[in-house]
């Protein structure tokens, strides 16, 4: 007869009694879809006759399921300064991976595996640069080794951030002819370059600078004093070095140099008029 020695029902045993001798007993074992530690089934068989008895334990291992990936990852805008993502899959069964964008901006490899518990290591990485000025790129990948009814899923969020190119000030419109300076902030995920179309106008200082996407760089623009009896405008062009199709213009309008004089012809009588007076407006 064949006993039983604990609750684990992982293994069942049917008859439960033979007559005579018998070999190649048959035990059914469901699988194990638990992480863990081992588990055991315990038996035993007696010989109703000789009332000897004869122990044996069943040893299952457990499910081996491990990610190593973090629950989220970023990469930079511009795919020339990233570098890969690799994270690695351990598994008792076969897994595979879903979420990967049917658009292509993320590769991903490789995207499953046979069973097995050799540990693969999985890259993941963007195939371009996301050019969006608004709009970052997210993948939600799912590694997913669910075994014997037992989920084992690790979610992963992929962002790629948008571009980011913008210049804080657009259109200066200067009150009076004077020199003066006026200071504009560069926000660019590429380095970039300034220019004016009139530098006897306007001088631009520093004429470059490197990216920076969060606080960005100043960039001064020293305006001379118009002389000319005309109003003026120049214009300053900022670019993203790399990635000419990012451009702002920065408008400058400055009025002209004034030297007037008002009431210049005046009719004084024969008597004369003492204290007979003129305006002279002079920039």
């Amino acid at each position: 007869e064949v006993q039983k020695l604990d609750n684990s029902n992982w293994v069942v045993h049917t008859p439960a009694s033979y007559t005579g001798n018998k070999t190649g007993l048959e035990f059914k074992v469901s699988q194990n879809g638990n992480t863990g530690s081992a588990r055991q089934a315990k038996f035993v068989v007696y010989n109703k006759i000789s009332g000897e008895s004869l122990p044996f334990t069943f040893t299952q291992e457990a499910y081996v399921w491990n990610v190593t990936a973090s629950d989220s990852y970023s990469f930079n805008e511009i795919n020339a300064n990233n570098s890969a993502y690799s994270f690695k899959v351990k598994c008792s069964d076969a897994w595979k991976i879903t979420g990967v964008p049917a658009s292509g901006w993320l590769s991903v490899s490789p995207t499953g595996d046979v069973a097995g518990l050799d540990e693969k290591t999985v890259t993941i990485e963007p195939d371009s640069d996301n050019l969006s000025l608004d709009t970052d790129r997210t993948a939600t990948l799912v590694i997913d080794g669910s075994f014997a009814g037992v989920d084992h899923k690790k979610q992963i969020i992929v962002t790629q951030q948008h571009f980011v190119f913008d210049v804080t000030e657009t259109t200066i419109n200067l009150t009076d002819n004077k020199s003066t300076t006026k200071t504009i902030k560069i926000k660019s995920s590429d380095s970039w370059i300034a220019k004016t179309n009139n530098s006897d106008v306007v001088t631009v200082s520093p004429a470059n600078g490197t990216a920076s996407r969060a606080t960005g760089h100043d960039c001064t623009l020293s305006i001379k004093t118009n002389y000319t009896a005309d109003p003026r405008s120049a214009e300053v062009t900022v670019q993203a070095e790399n990635y000419s199709d990012f451009k702002k213009t920065v408008t400058i309008d400055q009025p002209a140099y004034q030297f007037k004089v008002d009431n210049a012809e005046q009719a004084i009588a024969p008597a004369g008029v003492e204290n007979q007076a003129v305006s002279v407006t002079c920039s």
